[in-house]
């Protein structure tokens, strides 16, 4: 197992140096070698002219050299894929993780093509839907369902924002069924800029696709993860549950209490116990509330607390 290596660009080119097969005799030689010429935020393109098949090990192999890339900020891309291989990665569902390309030059022109990433960008543009406590947030994306190259550096960016200004960063994913390497490389820059700011990002998610690709990669094993933001927001404030459930009591019993006194004010006698002295106008007052007015809609909290 030998490869090749050349700068094109910019961009390390890798390739295998004759006919092969990746597999279980020879993954160790590839990844080492594949190892030693990585620097940070290198952008790598694997030409699979040569390359005849990959067994099981070989694709695990692959998974792994692209996960060290993108903790080093960098990218991997396939290139010249042919069918046996190709058809090999559908089965098992890899082709939605990799970047994969007819051509090298093809490759490394979607790193260089600016217009083409505008253009995407905008196609790919987040719609978020925020909701904000006093320390933690809840960002839900609502579309697209995709988190992509043409999007992720909007991500990051608008991400990072509330990493600035809450503790924790609850971020619901539910709604994504496509995340290719740059999305993934998002993913791990964020939880590295929280850790520095010692702050702390929550998945919530529940969807198979990104159970599958969570699991993958190994992404489970860096992020808390929970089913529902009930149990994200337990784990990120567990007073917050009890305090908005009071709220949502007091607030509830102060309705109670102003609906008796306007049916007694039209009906004095009526709904008053004998010998009882009349309750006082003021009333019990609701405290107030620990959290935003936007928040109200999220009355599962304060049912969650009382269960």
């Amino acid at each position: 197992m030998e490869l090749d290596f050349e700068v094109r660009d910019k961009v390390l080119v890798a390739r295998f140096k004759r006919k092969t097969n990746l597999h279980y005799g020879n993954t160790e030689a590839f990844k080492s070698q594949m190892l030693a010429v990585l620097r940070p935020e290198t952008a790598v393109v694997l030409d699979c002219t040569n390359l005849d098949f990959i067994d099981s090990a070989g694709l695990t192999v692959l998974i792994y050299l692209r996960k060290k890339i993108l903790e080093h900020r960098g990218t991997l891309k396939l290139a010249n894929v042919g069918s046996r291989i190709l058809k090999l990665m559908e089965i098992t569902r890899l082709h939605r993780i990799f970047e994969i390309y007819d051509s090298v030059d093809l490759a490394i022109r979607s790193l260089h093509s600016p217009k083409s990433r505008k253009e995407d960008a905008k196609a790919f543009a987040l719609q978020l839907e925020v909701k904000k406590a006093p320390n933690f947030v809840i960002i839900r994306i609502k579309g697209p369902s995709s988190l992509v190259a043409a999007n992720s550096a909007q991500f990051r960016k608008k991400i990072r924002k509330y990493i600035s200004q809450y503790d924790t960063v609850i971020l619901n994913l539910d709604a994504i069924r496509n995340i290719d390497s740059a999305g993934i490389a998002s993913l791990i820059h964020l939880k590295a800029s929280a850790k520095n700011k010692k702050k702390k990002i929550i998945l919530v998610y529940k969807n198979r696709v990104l159970v599958r690709l969570f699991k993958l990669y190994s992404l489970e094993d860096l992020f808390p993860q929970f089913d529902s933001e009930e149990d994200a927001v337990l784990a990120a404030d567990p007073q917050f549950l009890k305090q908005s459930a009071q709220f949502f009591k007091e607030k509830g019993h102060a309705a109670a209490e102003r609906d008796g006194r306007q049916e007694r004010e039209a009906s004095p006698e009526r709904g008053r116990i004998s010998g009882a002295p009349a309750e006082s106008e003021s009333g019990p007052q609701p405290a107030a509330p620990p959290l935003e007015t936007e928040f109200d809609d999220l009355l599962f909290l304060a049912n969650r607390a009382k269960s």
